[in-house]
């Protein structure tokens, strides 16, 4: 990896490690960044819109929530109200500092609605998209189980089953689903979820750059590495060079190789080595990008 990438990780990231991974031999100091993705994007003022605006509930992590209908205590990240059963807004978690200190056991019924059997009794410490699927934050994800606990999720809470119930529960249903969607989109992609997971120690994997946060600070790197870009250059130009019949081998080596990246990435992550972690993510997103323009000339998905 290069050396100016272990170096800035080892100063700003390796001390927030400790609330996400509590085996981890780093102790946490700082707050821990989570910039998963905002609803608030999706929230619009143009009244011609077909749906309402959708502006997302706020909480500390650890502070109580409670139903917007019946005034009970939820769960964070809680899909229905365990006392009222209506839907409720998608909880958006802020983090400020010594946020991170509230555990919760986690439990399931499988005879409840799908909130106690995801996320319901979820530690709110869980990162918003793993706790939407009542996942431990780990990178190694059964994608059969993902998709049909989207499935479910989605048949509970897909705004269409919500026409004829109130304003609010239109609105909370729709949050609910943009949520469910965001996440399944990220989580079952291994580079989107790699990079989600970097986000939460506070290593933002951008195009081209990394930027390195630690509290209100950030420290933006490029991500070139002269070996690998050379290695992607060659590669690029043996595929515009080569004739049809020779891509197809081409494309397999190189699903091989990707499929190779994401069993390192996982080992990575189950030991901690944040430092090579980044540097295969940033190495998947070539050869990704590479499987991806092979799959145009081949005129199919590979």
């Amino acid at each position: 990896m290069h050396p100016f990438l272990r170096s800035v990780i080892s100063k700003r990231i390796l001390s927030s490690t400790n609330r996400l991974f509590p085996c981890s031999r780093f102790v946490a100091s700082t707050p821990i960044y989570n910039p998963f993705i905002s609803l608030s994007h999706y929230s619009t003022s143009n009244s011609s819109q077909s749906h309402p605006s959708i502006h997302t509930a706020s909480a500390h992590i650890g502070d109580p929530l409670f139903c917007w209908k019946c005034s009970k205590k939820v769960p964070h990240q809680g899909f229905f109200c365990p006392s009222c059963e209506v839907v409720q807004p998608a909880h958006e978690p802020t983090e400020t500092p010594h946020d991170h200190t509230h555990h919760h056991n986690h439990t399931h019924n499988h005879n409840e609605h799908p909130t106690t059997t995801t996320n319901a009794d979820t530690n709110p410490s869980i990162p918003y998209y793993f706790s939407i699927f009542g996942l431990p934050f780990k990178f190694d994800i059964d994608p059969e189980m993902l998709a049909s606990t989207f499935k479910k999720l989605q048949r509970k809470l897909h705004p269409d089953l919500y026409t004829l119930k109130s304003p609010n529960e239109q609105k909370f249903s729709e949050q609910q689903s943009i949520a469910i969607n965001n996440a399944y989109k990220v989580l079952k992609d291994p580079y989107t979820r790699a990079q989600y997971m970097l986000q939460q120690i506070g290593v933002v994997l951008n195009e081209g750059t990394v930027v390195f946060q630690e509290g209100n600070e950030s420290n933006v790197q490029g991500v070139a590495d002269n070996g690998l870009l050379m290695e992607i250059m060659e590669l690029r130009e043996a595929v515009e060079e080569s004739p049809p019949e020779d891509l197809k081998k081409i494309a397999e080596e190189n699903k091989a190789k990707i499929n190779n990246l994401v069993k390192e990435i996982s080992n990575l992550f189950e030991t901690k080595d944040f430092h090579e972690a980044l540097s295969k993510t940033i190495r998947l997103r070539y050869y990704n990008r590479l499987q991806e323009e092979l799959g145009e000339k081949l005129g199919k998905h590979i």
